[in-house]
């Protein structure tokens, strides 16, 4: 009887275990790991974090993004001055032929406002990410604690 316990608990265990992180490609980009932190409440402004890198010769842009869960998601770019970091809202983010645009606390971000509900860690939400020549991308944004610092992996 301790072999079935032993093992029950272990299946218990691996079902609570998060997801692998998330991979996505659409055309030359490559996104990973979209994550956005937990919510007190419905209304509440939420982030949206990941990592796109473009894998071909050519400039490619993020416009922005459609979460199913917000009344408006925004493109943030964060820019500092000594030590004050300052948000603006932005039309699109650069990503290099070759390189990388990361999203994450502290920098550039996906600003969602009014969320139609509270956000709850382990939880997902769909949102569809525009690019200025892929087009749309549809990605899953995997839910972390209020104090997570960066991508589950």
């Amino acid at each position: 009887m301790p072999r079935l316990a032993h093992a029950t608990a272990l299946l218990a265990l691996l079902a609570a275990a998060p997801a692998p992180p998330e991979r996505v490609e659409a055309g030359k980009l490559v996104i990973l790991h979209p994550w956005s932190r937990a919510t007190a409440a419905a209304g509440a402004s939420a982030v949206g974090y990941l990592t796109i890198t473009n894998t071909g010769t050519a400039p490619e842009r993020l416009l922005g993004a459609d979460c199913a869960n917000a009344g408006m998601t925004m493109l943030h770019a964060t820019t500092r001055d000594g030590a004050v970091a300052r948000m603006r809202a932005v039309e699109s983010l650069p990503i290099p032929p070759g390189g990388t645009l990361t999203l994450a606390p502290g920098g550039n971000h996906l600003m969602l406002m009014d969320t139609r509900e509270a956000l709850a860690p382990g939880s997902r939400f769909a949102c569809t990410l525009r690019f200025a020549h892929q087009g749309p991308v549809a990605v899953e944004f995997a839910v972390q604690p209020a104090g997570a610092a960066k991508a589950p992996m």
